[in-house]
C-alpha cells in the first residue's frame, strides 16, 4: 500500500470502530495497530480507560491520547533499553507534540467535553445517564467517530509515516 491508501485504511478502521463499538482511544490504536501490524494486545487493553476523556470524565481527549500511545508504539523507547543512548524518546515527543498541535489548531481544546461541545453541540458526563442519553440521541459518537476519532488516526499515521521516511532515508 501507498501511503494515501494506508492513511485511507486507517482511518476507516479507527471510525468504523467508533462506530460500532466506541471507545475512542481503543479505536485510534486498534487502527494503527491492524494497518503497522503491530501485535500488543497488553497495550491494546491498556487502553481502555483513556476514553470518554480519561475514564469518561470529559478530560483529555481519549482519541488524542490513543494517538499519542500509537506513536509510542512505533517510536518508543523499549523496557530494555530505558537508557536510551540514540534519544529515541526525543524523537517521539516531537511527534506527539506535532500531533497534539495539530488537535488544538483544529478544536482549540485538548479536553473531551469541550471537544464534544465544538463537534456535537453537547458536552456530555458519561456518567450523567440523561446526558449520555441525549449524547446519543444527536448522533455524538458517529459525530466524534467521523471527526474526531477519524482525525486522529489521520494525523497520527501521517506523523508515523513521515517519521519512518525520514529514518529510512538516514539509515540509507
Amino acid at each position: 500500500m501507498d501511503h494515501a491508501q494506508i492513511i485511507d485504511t486507517v482511518v476507516e478502521k479507527a471510525v468504523q470502530y467508533e462506530k460500532d463499538y466506541h471507545g475512542c482511544a481503543q479505536c485510534v490504536v486498534g487502527s494503527i495497530m491492524d494497518v503497522f501490524e503491530i501485535d500488543a494486545p497488553a497495550a491494546f487493553r491498556a487502553t481502555t480507560g483513556f476514553s470518554g476523556g480519561m475514564g469518561c470524565t470529559g478530560r483529555t481527549c481519549g482519541a488524542l491520547s490513543g494517538g499519542i500511545i500509537s506513536i509510542g508504539l512505533i517510536v518508543g523507547r523499549d523496557r530494555d533499553n530505558m537508557k536510551d543512548p540514540k534519544r529515541l524518546r526525543w524523537d517521539n515527543f516531537g511527534l506527539v507534540k506535532e500531533l497534539i498541535e495539530r488537535y488544538e489548531a483544529s478544536y482549540g481544546s485538548l479536553e473531551c467535553r469541550k471537544v464534544q461541545e465544538r463537534v456535537v453541540g453537547i458536552g456530555v458526563d458519561f456518567w450523567n445517564p440523561e446526558q449520555a442519553d441525549k449524547f446519543r440521541a444527536a448522533d455524538g459518537h458517529i459525530k466524534c467517530a467521523e471527526g474526531v476519532v477519524g482525525h486522529v488516526a489521520r494525523w497520527t499515521a501521517e506523523i508515523i509515516l513521515s517519521y519512518l521516511d525520514r529514518a529510512s532515508k538516514e539509515d540509507n
